[in-house]
């Protein structure tokens, strides 16, 4: 037995020819290690041009002649210089576990070499798999149960095939992470549940006449039910008068509101707590002025079915500034001698309360009416009273969102 050692440093050592050959008859011994050692000599010269399948093909046969299990060192040589590390990590463990009576340095460089490449593969443990079963990883035949060789796969996906005859074939997917230990179940996926029919459809039964007809009732449609929606918008016209502020000179007139609320509490099956905004106008026509009340206010408005579900009563309560704007000198809001050149747009606080009902005409729209109020303090030294009330009766129509 001599050594080689390659000029390329990254192939290493490589154990050379002089094996002989213990399976050839005696009269065929000296061809067969002749052969032998030339196959060696030829696949190491092939490493030494990085020609690896020449190599490997020639190891191979070298082996097949020899069936010496030194050369499992060079084949696993090979196989790493292909890239094929799976089968070089195989092949290194061979040498390792079989050949007997290697330098040292051989066995130590093929143990170094199996734990560099072992980090860059998987191990699989397969379980549950019966006896006498061929077991394939991604087609390739990796040996009959039970196996105790270490299984392992390049990092990555694969497919486990287990085959028994008179079984049906087991075949799974697995995820093999690098250096990691992958424990695969051989036993059969339990069978799929079939879905359970679809209902026959259903059909209308024949006429029949008489005493033994058959009346079907039919489900009624749901009732239109008031305050369903929890956003409600309301667009409302009023017709009042002022009794305060203005007494006695001022005539009835129209006012607009439009609010808009969304559904805060609800208390049992009928009330519930809104919560918005309201804005409204109302002009004050007197003396031939063009005084006009505007409101921005936020409004709270508590809402209450009443016996069936179409009718509902509420009341609101709105607050927010108020605009006093066109006023003349002529006004009847201001005190006498307070000249012109000292009024034009005033501000103050309005209080505004309201009760009413409203019918709903669908889910979504209702009627209204109401009855309202507006209260609003002033405390400046031009105006004749310190409040000015209004009272109102209006109609209007909401939508429910």
């Amino acid at each position: 037995m001599w050594l080689l050692r390659p000029v390329v440093a990254a192939v290493g050592l490589l154990i050379g020819s002089g094996i002989a050959a213990p399976r050839a008859a005696a009269a065929d011994a000296p061809a067969a290690a002749a052969a032998d050692a030339q196959k060696v000599s030829a696949g190491a010269e092939a490493i030494r041009k990085g020609d690896f399948s020449t190599a490997l093909r020639l190891f191979n046969e070298a082996y097949a002649i020899s069936q010496n299990p030194k050369l499992h060192y060079n084949i696993a040589v090979a196989y790493e210089g292909l890239g094929r590390i799976t089968a070089a990590y195989e092949e290194f463990g061979r040498f390792l576990a079989e050949a007997v009576n290697v330098p040292a340095e051989f066995r130590a460089e093929a143990q170094r070499r199996k734990d560099k490449l072992r980090v860059k593969l998987a191990s699989v443990r397969l379980a549950d798999a019966p006896a006498g079963a061929t077991v394939s990883i991604d087609g390739q035949p990796r040996g009959r149960t039970p196996i105790v060789e270490e299984l392992v796969v390049a990092a990555g996906t694969h497919t486990i095939t287990i085959e028994r005859p008179g079984a049906v074939a087991i075949s799974k997917s697995f995820d093999a992470p690098a250096g990691a230990t992958v424990d695969v179940s051989a036993a059969p996926a339990p069978p799929a549940v079939a879905a359970a029919p679809p209902p026959a459809p259903m059909t209308a039964p024949a006429p029949v006449s008489g005493s033994a007809a058959v009346v079907v009732a039919t489900a009624p449609a749901a009732a239109t039910r008031a305050g369903e929606g929890p956003v409600r918008l309301g667009l409302g016209v009023g017709v009042g008068s002022w009794v305060s502020g203005a007494p006695g000179r001022s005539p009835a007139s129209v006012a607009l509101s439009l609010e808009g609320t969304a559904r805060a509490v609800r208390f049992g099956q009928s009330t519930t707590l809104h919560l918005g905004a309201k804005l409204g106008w109302a002009p004050l026509p007197d003396n031939g002025s063009s005084d006009s009340f505007f409101a921005a206010m936020a409004e709270g408005r508590l809402e209450s079915l009443l016996g069936g579900d179409r009718m509902l009563m509420f009341a609101s309560l709105a607050a927010g500034p108020l605009v006093i704007s066109g006023l003349s000198a002529d006004s009847s809001l201001l005190r006498a001698g307070v000249t012109a050149q000292e009024v034009g747009t005033l501000y103050t606080i309005e209080v505004a309360p309201s009760v009413g009902l409203e019918f709903a005409l669908s889910d979504a729209t209702a009627l209204f009416a109401a009855l309202s109020g507006s209260l609003a303090p002033l405390k400046s030294e031009w105006f004749s009273d310190s409040l000015a009330a209004r009272f109102e009766l209006g109609a209007g129509f909401a939508v429910r969102l």
